[in-house]
């Protein structure tokens, strides 16, 4: 197996599994949170699970959110006769029988709190036990609380209680916004205690190595010389499989099939920096202005600006007192700065105290194409 595959991220997890654990997993984006889950998702059944995959990233309303759920488990036929048990169950809920003919039909019958305890109930009783993979919980609940804080705090509630109540079925949630300082600046950092936290790190040096070799094999190209993954490790700063492999496309387009040199390496990663393949990083704007708050949008992009001229980094002091930032309190550039941490923007070097962009092709973009 090979090193880059987190074949020890997910031997820990099936571990954390069967002692009956439930898990948030933390990471910033880009760092193959989905990939690792849907791995997990294909290997459970040798592991003695039945998995569900769900990404909730476009669901803006609890019922949805449900729905959805539901959905994917009744797909995946992980309990028998899902349809007529959850018919029974919800004819129990509502005190009559539902009149459901078709699975779809049974969905509006019943507000979310009902149809989510009926649906985890059934799950329950399944021979196997379940394994529900839950990708984007923080959007998701982003989206529920900018519409609704009590549905949102309702929604967390819920699947607090059912993580405790439901003891056959485990979970594992994750997001690309940090999912525990979404719930802790509305006050629901409480309904995240049932699940122990996983983190995720970047790649170390020898796996992206490995990584990259993988790469260069299954494209029939020669392996990179120790040098070039050197500088390509360097240049880029954050070793990110969905980086790394970008970075590899444009190495292909400028070494061939040749054995790439230091001079490839430096003409891909200003390549990459480039109409068209600079879209490569147009997610990360767009993540903030999808997903943060009005007021916190406004000052994170501030903030970039201002750390995309400083590759060494700032002190939020220094941060404080520049023109573009000086008007906003401690505790809004506080929260922001933790929020573009949590998310993967920029880190804090715990011996300068200075905070800087994660990794230099990110600030290079920034500087070049959002410091306008």
């Amino acid at each position: 197996m090979s090193t880059w595959k987190r074949e020890k991220e997910r031997q820990s997890l099936w571990r954390l599994f069967d002692r009956n654990k439930n898990v948030a997993l933390f990471a910033p984006r880009r760092l193959g949170k989905t990939w690792l889950m849907r791995t997990l998702e294909n290997e459970a059944e040798t592991k003695g699970y039945a998995a569900v995959f769900i990404d909730l990233e476009a669901e803006t309303t609890a019922l949805g959110a449900v729905k959805k759920l539901c959905r994917e488990i009744n797909s995946k036929r992980v309990v028998s006769s899902f349809f007529s048990q959850l018919k029974t169950r919800m004819t129990d809920i509502l005190h009559g029988d539902t009149q459901a003919e078709t699975f779809e039909d049974l969905l509006l019958k019943a507000d979310w709190e009902s149809m989510l305890d009926a649906t985890l109930s059934a799950l329950n009783t399944a021979d196997t036990p379940c394994l529900l993979l839950i990708d984007e919980v923080s959007v998701c609940l982003s989206s529920l609380l900018a519409v609704s804080k009590e549905e949102g705090a309702a929604f967390m509630r819920r699947l607090r209680e059912h993580q405790q109540k439901y003891t056959g079925i485990r979970w594992m949630l994750t997001g690309s916004i940090g999912l525990d300082h979404v719930a802790e600046q509305y006050g629901l950092g409480g309904t995240l205690n049932q699940l122990d936290p996983f983190p995720l790190n970047p790649l170390t040096p020898e796996q992206a190595k490995a990584y990259v070799n993988h790469l260069c094999s299954r494209r029939d190209l020669p392996r990179l010389e120790n040098n070039c993954h050197q500088l390509m490790q360097n240049r880029l700063g954050w070793l990110a499989p969905h980086y790394l492999s970008r970075l590899m496309d444009r190495i292909e387009d400028q070494a061939g099939d040749h054995a790439a040199t230091d001079n490839h390496i430096k003409q891909a990663c200003d390549s990459l920096l480039s109409y068209p393949y600079n879209r490569v990083f147009s997610d990360w704007p767009d993540h903030i202005n999808r997903n943060y708050p009005d007021d916190q949008k406004v000052l994170a992009h501030k903030v970039l600006v201002l750390l995309s001229a400083h590759p060494e980094g700032e002190r939020m002091e220094a941060m404080r007192n520049n023109a573009m930032i000086s008007g906003s309190d401690m505790n809004s550039l506080r929260n922001t700065l933790v929020s573009l941490e949590n998310d993967g923007f920029i880190q804090l070097n715990t011996d300068t105290g200075r905070y800087c962009f994660i990794f230099g092709l990110l600030r290079e973009y920034w500087k070049r194409y959002q410091a306008i």
